[in-house]
């Protein structure tokens, strides 16, 4: 099995992608937050109102 050395152009292209990917597992982590109820939130120690605060900013 052989690895294979990022090339210029594939770096670049993880770097202009990277912010996005990141937007998007935000987005799921917020999603599956938002989607839990009460007694789960509680269960991790969280309170529905602190969810936009626990995953960084919007994208």
């Amino acid at each position: 099995m052989s690895s294979r050395t990022p090339t210029p152009f594939t770096r670049l292209f993880d770097r202009l992608f990277a912010p996005l990917r990141e937007a998007r597992r935000r987005h799921g982590d917020r999603r599956l937050l938002a989607d839990m109820s009460e007694r789960e939130l509680r269960d991790l120690g969280v309170g529905r109102s602190q969810i936009p605060g626990l995953l960084g900013p919007r994208a």
